[in-house]
């Protein structure tokens, strides 16, 4: 299984922004739970209609860590969507 990776400096932060606007339809993003592994911080996560957005900072040189967001959506029978994917720390980004 493959998931995106996010490339962030060392020193710096990182937005990610989720996009589920292929998977959702006529629905709406009406929240996200986000699970972050120690190590790595998370700040002014958010939401519109169709996106999960949070920014990292942290972590240690030439570690990946595996973020997990779940969003549910505002339907009557609410339906819930997963995403994973990799914060990789690098000193430099090129």
């Amino acid at each position: 299984m493959s998931c995106e990776v996010f490339q962030k400096d060392i020193g710096g932060t990182r937005r990610v922004i989720v996009d589920y606007s292929s998977w959702l339809g006529s629905s709406e993003v009406a929240s996200a739970a986000w699970t972050v592994p120690s190590g790595v911080t998370q700040a002014n996560s958010s939401i519109t209609s169709s996106t999960a957005i949070n920014y990292f900072s942290g972590g240690t040189d030439g570690q990946q860590y595996e973020i997990k967001v779940c969003i549910t959506t505002n339907d009557a029978a609410p339906r819930i969507k997963c995403v994973t994917f990799l914060i990789d720390v690098r000193a430099t980004c090129d």
